[in-house]
């Protein structure tokens, strides 16, 4: 019976079995994925950001627009019905004081960033009599009043205190410097008494 014989060189050249290359995510991918999620991130916080402070900026600016228009309308109103007009300084305050021919008084009070009216009238008794009080809220102003004898002119002045101001206006960053303004407001002392002889001496 023959035996057969196999060859070392040839059961080494037998073909191998092919492996097929790992499939997945390489560690180099994985740092470049995280990497730009980070950036996204971090970009979307800042914008968000800039965002809700524009949006308390111009909120801010549009409820001390409307208490300004407020205190014009009522100052003047108050300064037109006066007959007599004084200022006076009662410990760190300053007042403004207004009194009508019929003894009703108005009181302006300057405080920290706000001015306080105060009105009573007349006709109630001393004993029950309780001011109708009213505030606004002007920011960071430094509140003085003026008074023009000459030209019988009663004024409020004021002045921001806080320096430029910069503001995002866009999502996109853009910044907007706020340089500060100083507001006046002007009247004229007894112009509706005047006004109300002229209307009872006319034909």
């Amino acid at each position: 019976m023959r035996r057969s014989h196999c060859s070392p060189s040839a059961s080494n050249t037998l073909p191998r079995p092919r492996t097929n290359p790992r499939s997945g995510v390489s560690l180099v991918e994985l740092l470049i994925v995280m990497t730009a999620l980070g950036v996204v991130l971090t970009t979307s916080t800042v914008t968000l950001y800039r965002m809700l402070q524009a949006q308390s900026a111009a909120t801010t600016g549009l409820s001390e627009a409307m208490t300004l228009s407020r205190l014009a309308a009522d100052f003047r109103r108050d300064v037109h019905a006066a007959s007599g007009v004084a200022v006076e300084n009662v410990g760190d305050t300053t007042e403004l004081r207004l009194s009508d021919v019929a003894g009703n008084s108005v009181v302006y009070a300057a405080r920290e960033g706000r001015l306080i009216r105060e009105s009573m009238p007349e006709e109630a008794p001393p004993a029950d009599a309780q001011p109708t009080r009213e505030e606004y809220r002007l920011g960071p102003v430094v509140i003085t009043f003026e008074l023009r004898e000459s030209e019988r002119l009663a004024a409020v002045l004021l002045t921001r205190r806080d320096s430029a101001e910069s503001v995002p206006t866009s999502a996109t960053g853009a910044i907007l410097h706020r340089q500060p303004t100083d507001t006046t407001i002007v009247a004229a002392v007894g112009i509706a008494h005047e006004d109300e002889a002229s209307r009872e001496a006319a034909p």
